[in-house]
């Protein structure tokens, strides 16, 4: 579902949550860069509450080469991103690109600010 006038219950859900989602909090801590940033954790504890409240839920996927992030309302009404995640065979990268692929699809598919980070970008974001 794209179009707008197909997710009216959806969007209203959203808008209310919004009001509701706490400030994102920066617990991580880059060693590297001497430098806070939001977790993947950090994220989900400034927005589940008011998705729960507001009847919304995110998910998200793996298929194929892709993460797909679902928000869905409980009328069955629901949008999705995708993130492509990158092909490298290193474990410790591939790690890193989903636990950023993850935060950032969350941020972006609900509307919230996401920082892109030096811890970030120290994996080539």
């Amino acid at each position: 579902m794209s179009n707008i006038s197909e997710i009216p219950d959806l969007i209203k859900a959203l808008i209310n949550a919004r009001g509701l989602f706490l400030t994102v909090k920066k617990n991580g801590w880059s060693l590297k860069f001497e430098e806070q940033y939001s977790l993947l954790e950090d994220v989900f504890n400034a927005v589940t509450p008011a998705l729960c409240s507001n009847k919304l839920a995110i998910s998200q996927v793996f298929q194929g080469g892709l993460l797909v992030t679902y928000l869905y309302h409980d009328s069955g009404q629901y949008v999705k991103s995708t993130y492509v995640l990158s092909s490298s065979e290193d474990p410790n990268k591939r790690a890193l690109d989903i636990n950023y692929g993850r935060r950032i699809s969350i941020c972006s598919i609900l509307g919230i600010p996401a920082d892109l980070d030096k811890e970030d970008n120290k994996a080539g974001y």
